[in-house]
């Protein structure tokens, strides 16, 4: 009994101190397109020679919103802290709910993460695709997304 307790509160020491995921850096200048969904809904952002183009019209993007958007993303996504595994809906991670939000170079993704609600005191839920494991970033806030193009016309 005593060996069980000891193996569980070291699995458990070791979980705590383990490093929190992270999305790397990037250069902001190789981003060619950014996907951002929520639901069925999708909006691509692609960047040409000429700015930015919105959706599969291409009407002209909002070049400063986007540029924002894209530069805070470079800098990479650094959580300080785990909310949660699972209990997803509690953060906002429903697929109705939450926004994936994928960077790309070309075909290769830079970033991918998948922002949720706010969190209460300060910085946005978070997590990535495949892990049930919520976090807590400084990252641009959910008022800072949208899948609905409007938002990022000028």
């Amino acid at each position: 009994m005593l060996l069980g307790l000891d193996v569980w509160a070291h699995r458990t020491a070791q979980a705590a101190n383990a490093p929190l995921p992270s999305a790397p850096a990037f250069d902001a200048a190789r981003v060619t397109h950014v996907q951002l969904s929520q639901g069925d809904a999708r909006l691509r952002l692609h960047h040409t020679d000429a700015g930015w183009t919105v959706g599969p019209q291409a009407l002209s993007g909002n070049a400063p919103a986007i540029t924002a958007l894209v530069g805070r993303l470079s800098t990479g996504v650094h959580p300080y802290s785990r909310a949660d595994e699972g209990n997803l809906a509690q953060y906002g991670m429903t697929n109705a709910e939450d926004i994936r939000v994928i960077v790309y170079a070309d075909d290769q993704p830079l970033t991918d993460i998948i922002v949720g609600r706010d969190a209460p005191g300060g910085g946005t839920f978070v997590r990535w695709a495949n892990n049930p494991a919520v976090y807590r970033a400084n990252i641009l806030g959910r008022a800072g997304l949208s899948v609905l193009p409007d938002v990022w016309r000028p």
